[in-house]
């Protein structure tokens, strides 16, 4: 009897023994009691442990984190599958995705599916940093995510990047309005942006409105000021892509030497006139509007891109001092100089001494 009731204990304890050697090979497979949190950091965790089904459990992991809504765990697995993302994007956890891609093949439509759900727990209020913003505002841009309208997309998710105080994205929300022609709301993001000590394109682009008098009054002074911030922006020894800076500089170099020409043809006896204008309609064809106009609600002409080609179109009923086209059109190969062209002869019809001024054309709202 005693022989038997030691046979049966030495049973139990080989059980139990061979149970938790089991138990300890196979542990890591299981997450007790985790939340959406915890299956993603333990995942994060396992996915460059050197044995692949630790890092194919901790895929496991995330993926189960992703299907319950975790932020981080969906975009984790949308970088890891998406072949082609822009440049500009800023990747998360890099190294944990390189790990990882050891497990997986890309797959575009799987990592955009994964970028999409994103998305729409951003658009329906679901919290996120500044720079997952500026990544989701960029994929609506560079047609990663289709939308009908991208820019409209994007624009409130720079937004919001913004307001949480990025950079970037103050600069993307400038270039955006600038190229609608939105020119005052453009220079404000782009003096936000020049906070950045790094910045020195935003001060590039403020100098340029207040030397061609985009959205303000020309003011050769203040444009010279910006000139040289971003020129000192470019000459920083602690900038890191050289080629950029270099080209920055020579941009900056190019502006104040062409400030300075123009400093030095001005007749200071010449009085300046300020033209405040307003366009209505798109970027390949809009109308364009003076304030000064008798009727101002009337047209003064009007710029249209068909293809290649660009024509400027005055209206007929301005009767401009400067000689014109007698069809009352001219082609260019810009929409800018058919805009100068169509403001220039409504500036000259409307007055008599135009040879002794200087016309400041000022953009504004409608």
């Amino acid at each position: 009897m005693k022989k038997t009731g030691t046979i049966i204990t030495l049973f139990f304890v080989a059980v139990v023994a061979v149970g938790g050697l089991i138990f300890s090979q196979l542990s890591y497979k299981i997450c007790w009691r985790c939340d959406a949190d915890g299956f993603f950091n333990r995942g994060m965790e396992y996915s460059c442990n050197e044995r692949e089904s630790y890092r194919r459990t901790g895929l496991g992991f995330i993926d189960n984190a992703a299907g319950q809504g975790h932020l981080k765990a969906e975009l984790t697995l949308a970088e890891l599958y998406s072949e082609n993302l822009p440049e500009e994007f800023v990747r998360s956890n890099s190294e944990q995705i390189i790990c990882l891609q050891q497990e997986v093949k890309p797959d575009q439509t799987t990592g955009v599916s994964y970028f999409e759900s994103v998305l729409g727990a951003v658009e329906q209020g679901k919290e996120a940093d500044p720079v997952t913003l500026a990544n989701l505002g960029l994929l609506y841009l560079k047609g990663v995510v289709p939308a009908d309208d991208p820019v409209g997309k994007a624009t409130p998710l720079y937004e919001k990047a913004a307001a949480a105080g990025s950079f970037p994205a103050m600069r993307t929300l400038g270039k955006l309005a600038n190229a609608r022609g939105d020119y005052p709301t453009a220079m404000q993001w782009f003096v936000e942006a020049a906070e950045d000590p790094a910045d020195g394109f935003s001060p590039l682009m403020v100098g340029d409105y207040f030397f061609y008098g985009k959205g303000v009054v020309i003011a050769y002074q203040k444009a010279e000021e910006w000139y040289k911030k971003a020129l000192a922006r470019a000459a920083k020894p602690d900038n890191d892509d050289e080629s950029e800076s270099l080209q920055l500089e020579n941009m900056a170099l190019a502006r104040l030497d062409l400030l300075e020409r123009k400093l030095a043809g001005v007749d200071g006896r010449k009085q300046q006139v300020v033209i405040s204008y307003h366009i209505d309609g798109s970027i390949h064809h809009f109308v364009i509007f003076a304030a000064e106009k008798e009727n101002p609600e009337e047209s003064i002409g009007e710029v249209i891109r068909d293809g290649d080609t660009i024509t400027a179109v005055i209206n007929t009923n301005l009767e401009s001092t400067a000689e014109q086209p007698e069809s009352g059109q001219e082609s260019f190969s810009s929409m800018n100089e058919g805009l100068l062209w169509v403001l220039n002869t409504f500036a000259e019809s409307t007055h008599d001494d135009a040879a002794n001024l200087i016309f400041n054309f000022v953009l504004t709202k409608s």
